[in-house]
């Protein structure tokens, strides 16, 4: 049900609250228990997000498909980087794109690599912020190194990336021309590799990776305060993108 057509459902509210209004009569629309019953009655109307969660071992079989659905080292290893980095940091995929102009909100700056073993960081800082509430505020998230799992380790892939991109200021994505990682690159490379591993496109999107960690945090049995300061959510909203079902199938 799309939003116009609530809209146009709560027109007649309006136009009863401004023929009240033009003839000195009390508003009722300002009334505090009809405003929750409308707020109430709206969200009633909101289609059920149908987006699943992409799972570890979805997020494995997509990263290993970059190798056939990119063309090009420096891309392939960009992909990987940002598969495996959205997945690991709970991240909105504004913050690692630009859209519409807007340019994305993680910069190569937010980053840190730490505690090198062999010219190969252990752990990776991931500073964030500028995000959705954040209010002046910023989380900072360590991610170790898979040292049993390179391939899809976003510690060891991300560091790939950054000795390919170099150590220019600016957002964290960018091409080899220094311009940065629109949205619509990142979805489509999403869904080509969706499609590849045989997955429908409709219920997995950019924002699945969220709520795929989301979920595999309550699953390992992260309490709910942390995962909600990981994942930035100002409030209680986190809960929904916790879907536990999803795994066990």
């Amino acid at each position: 049900m799309s939003e116009n057509w609530q809209h146009r459902q709560l027109q007649p509210t309006s136009a009863l609250s401004y023929v009240h209004k033009t003839h000195s009569l009390p508003d009722f629309s300002s009334n505090f228990l009809v405003k929750k019953c409308l707020h109430g009655y709206s969200n009633s109307l909101k289609t059920p997000d149908k987006r699943l969660p992409i799972t570890n071992d979805m997020l494995e079989k997509l990263v290993a498909s970059v190798e056939k659905t990119c063309t090009g080292l420096f891309i392939r290893t960009l992909v990987r980087a940002m598969f495996l980095l959205a997945f690991h940091a709970l991240l909105r995929i504004g913050e690692i794109t630009s859209n519409k102009g807007k340019p994305s909100t993680l910069s190569y700056s937010d980053i840190t690599f730490k505690e090198f073993k062999s010219g190969q960081p252990a752990l990776l800082e991931v500073r964030i912020s500028n995000f959705k509430h954040s209010n002046g505020r910023s989380v900072l998230l360590a991610i170790k190194a898979k040292a049993d799992c390179k391939q899809f380790c976003p510690v060891t892939t991300l560091w790939q990336y950054v000795c390919m991109r170099g150590s220019t200021e600016g957002p964290l994505f960018n091409f080899i021309d220094k311009t940065c990682v629109s949205r619509s690159f990142f979805s489509e490379k999403l869904r080509q590799c969706l499609v590849f591993c045989g997955y429908d496109t409709k219920v997995y999107k950019g924002h699945c990776f969220r709520i795929g960690a989301a979920s595999m945090a309550a699953i390992k049995g992260m309490s709910e305060s942390l995962i909600q300061e990981m994942g930035r959510w100002k409030s209680s909203a986190f809960k929904k993108y916790i879907r536990i079902n999803s795994f066990l199938i």
